[in-house]
């Protein structure tokens, strides 16, 4: 899964998802709480922690 730095990110491509059903498997066995998601390609991605930290990153949520 590909990593994305600050210096990459765009704030129209990228939002953090949390508790979606079809977040792909840890690779160290545990599972994922949140990821990033690139809207462009429709795939999961690692956000920097300095992403998160931004205020323009969105957040969505999953509702059941």
């Amino acid at each position: 899964m590909p990593k994305i730095l600050q210096e990459d990110f765009d704030s129209k491509r990228y939002i953090l998802r949390k508790g979606f059903p079809d977040f792909p498997n840890c690779p160290y066995g545990n599972s994922f709480k949140m990821l990033g998601y690139d809207t462009y390609n429709n795939k999961y991605v690692r956000l920097s922690k300095s992403i998160l930290k931004d205020t323009e990153l969105k957040i969505e949520e999953y509702k059941e």
